[in-house]
């Protein structure tokens, strides 16, 4: 437990956040009514979305996720790592909750998580709409669509900023607990 709380100050939640594929590396799969084809993704990347994707993981294909993401309006983050032209192979917070925008104005699923119902897990049905949407294919979503339901990133700047004075301060507790008499 002391090993835990000294990473835990020293590289906050890093160490749990990338090992949560491991905490269930069971999660429920997206349904699909056909098989997800391999399909090129038209960006500057040449890679494709072939891997079941999910929160924690850190994959060379989450870069493409991400520029897909970003270039369809849901905006990973607005400046810095995952933002446009400086996207990043680690599926995180930002990428997690634009990845559950994209699925809900696809009409995939909006509810539970990746456990449960595949909410923001990028398995075939996602990946299949990411790239018929990224390519304008037939049943994709109306520009108008997509550009209207962007992340705010402006919310979800302050959410982070808010996260890491809570961890600073939390940081603060434990130091200050630690000088006191047991």
């Amino acid at each position: 437990m002391n090993y835990a709380r000294y990473l835990y100050q020293r590289e906050k939640t890093n160490p749990w956040i990338s090992s949560m594929p491991c905490w269930n590396p069971n999660p429920i799969p997206e349904q699909t009514s056909q098989s997800s084809p391999t399909t090129s993704v038209p960006t500057s990347t040449s890679n494709t979305l072939t891997t079941n994707l999910i929160f924690g993981m850190v994959h060379p294909q989450v870069q493409t996720l991400q520029i897909i993401l970003n270039r369809l309006g849901f905006v990973i983050s607005s400046n810095g790592p995952g933002s446009l032209g400086n996207e990043t192979t680690k599926f995180g917070a930002l990428t997690r909750v634009a990845v559950r925008s994209f699925q809900c104005a696809q009409n995939i699923i909006c509810s539970g998580d990746e456990y449960t119902t595949a909410y923001g897990l990028v398995g075939p049905r996602t990946r299949d709409a990411l790239l018929r949407v990224a390519q304008g294919g037939a049943g994709s979503v109306p520009a108008p669509l997509v550009t209207a339901i962007p992340i705010n990133t402006a919310e979800v700047d302050r959410i982070v900023a808010i996260k890491a004075q809570i961890a600073q301060l939390q940081k603060q507790i434990a130091d200050l607990q630690s000088k006191l008499p047991q």
